[in-house]
């Protein structure tokens, strides 16, 4: 999957933001798998429901959904 990262780059809070209004889905990942996600997201400065929202796009577009 090819994920444009700088679209899931840190912006400052802004309670008028979707994620503000309709909250993010709440995914027990476990230990392992949350604590790569959260390297990951660190060491690029990416915020994680940015980057979970654009895996899912890219996931559905691939399906043709």
């Amino acid at each position: 999957m090819n994920i444009d990262e700088d679209k899931c780059k840190f912006v400052t809070k802004n309670p008028n933001t979707f994620s503000a209004k309709y909250g993010v889905m709440g995914l027990t990942l476990g230990k392992e798998l949350k604590t790569k996600l959260d390297k990951y997201c660190s060491d690029r400065s990416i915020v994680k429901s940015k980057l979970i929202k654009s895996l899912i796009e890219e996931y559905l577009n691939q399906k043709n959904i």
